[in-house]
C-alpha cells in the first residue's frame, strides 16, 4: 500500500483517493473499511456483521490476481461485499497480460 499511498499523493489526489490494505475474503472486514474510509464509523471488533450504508463511484483495481482461481474468488466474494445490489459502481481492473499460472482464465 506505501507505493500506491505514495502515488496518491503526488498525483494530488490525497482529498479524494484513498489506498488501504484488506485481506480479501473477509466481507466483513470489506464493509468496515470502507464504512470507516466514508467517515460512518464500521462496528466493534469481534461483530460477526457489520451494516453500513455507503454508496461508492468506483472501484479501481491494478495487479491484483494473475492466475490464481482461488484468489480471483477471494477478490470478487470482497467486491460483492462492498459494491451495493443495484447500485452504479464501475469497477476497473487493470493488468498486464501475462499468460503464466492458468492461462489468463482467471481473469
Amino acid at each position: 500500500v506505501g507505493p500506491a499511498s505514495a502515488s496518491v499523493v503526488a498525483n494530488g489526489m490525497n482529498a479524494t483517493v484513498r489506498a488501504e490494505p484488506l485481506q480479501w475474503g473477509d466481507a466483513d472486514a470489506a464493509r468496515a473499511l470502507v464504512a470507516t474510509a466514508l467517515g460512518g464509523g464500521g462496528g466493534n471488533e469481534g461483530e460477526q456483521h457489520v451494516d453500513v450504508d455507503f454508496d461508492l463511484d468506483v472501484v479501481l483495481c491494478a495487479d491484483l490476481i494473475y492466475g490464481d482461481e482461488e484468489t480471483a474468488s477471494a477478490l470478487v466474494e470482497t467486491l460483492c461485499a462492498v459494491v451495493q445490489p443495484g447500485s452504479d459502481v464501475t469497477i476497473i481492473s487493470l493488468h498486464e497480460r501475462r499468460l503464466y499460472g492458468d492461462g489468463g482464465a482467471s481473469f
